[in-house]
């Protein structure tokens, strides 16, 4: 089994989003959806675990990959921010770029907001924020489990202290 942590939108608070990740069951791989590229980074090192991060629309002069597409087992992930696909606009340019990849799992950020769905068979995963959720939307975080073939995304809501 493959657990993957995924978070997006830490806006350098990384310290906040760590209490809570140290907490959360084992991980095997951290994905960071963006803004702050550096926190995923951090974060990786300080739970001890690999950690993928791409750049945010808040990433300013920041080195670092737009976009990471990368496979666990026999599931390909695209990792993303989401302004690049606009997709606060909505979800149209977000699914074809899934369908071009042939991807089975989409991370992104980008609006603060958790979202869980399944569009033609690709799963598609906004963690929300950690640290400055939008909306009705409470902090929150995403874990992925990866059985074989058998995927499955929980997304987890906590209180801020």
């Amino acid at each position: 089994m493959i657990r993957i942590g995924v978070i997006s939108d830490t806006h350098n608070c990384y310290e906040a989003a760590y209490e809570v990740l140290k907490r959360a069951p084992e991980l095997n791989l951290l994905c960071h959806a963006g803004d702050m590229y550096h926190d995923g980074v951090k974060l990786g090192q300080l739970l001890g675990v690999e950690a993928k991060a791409v750049k945010g629309n808040c990433d300013y002069y920041t080195e670092g990959p737009e976009e990471l597409v990368f496979e666990i087992g026999k599931k390909k992930i695209l990792l993303t921010h989401g302004d690049q696909y606009r997709i606060k606009e909505g979800i149209d340019r977000i699914i074809y770029r899934a369908q071009e990849l042939e991807a089975h799992i989409v991370i992104f950020g980008h609006t603060h907001q958790a979202v869980l769905f399944n569009e033609q068979g690709i799963n598609f995963i906004n963690p929300g924020s950690m640290i400055n959720p939008r909306g009705s939307s409470n902090p929150s975080y995403a874990i992925i489990e990866i059985i074989d073939e058998e995927v499955t995304i929980e997304i987890l809501e906590f209180a801020l202290d």
